[in-house]
């Protein structure tokens, strides 16, 4: 699965974890939920208000590429603010 974690500027904090398909996101330190993505493929339109991390799940070439929301700071790291592709 490929995992593209969108920049969004927020003083919240979400962190990810990855076991196959299934996404854990804990925001401000709580758990947000664990949440399938194989159950988003090709649902649209998604926005953070849809109770999901999830921006877009779409399969190409067999393999999911999956857009999370990733709530930044003003102080955020290059790489957070111009992310790439990851493999999980």
């Amino acid at each position: 699965m490929m995992i593209f974690l969108s920049p969004s500027n927020s003083n919240k904090e979400i962190d990810y974890s990855y076991d196959g398909f299934n996404v854990t996101c804990m925001l401000d330190g709580e758990l947000w939920g664990t949440f399938d993505a194989r159950d988003y493929l090709n649902v649209s339109p998604f926005s953070p208000d849809n109770d999901t991390p999830f921006l877009s799940v779409k399969e190409i070439d067999g393999v999911y590429h999956v857009e999370l929301i990733n709530y930044i700071s003003d102080n955020a790291k290059e790489s957070e603010k111009y992310p790439d592709w990851i493999e999980v």
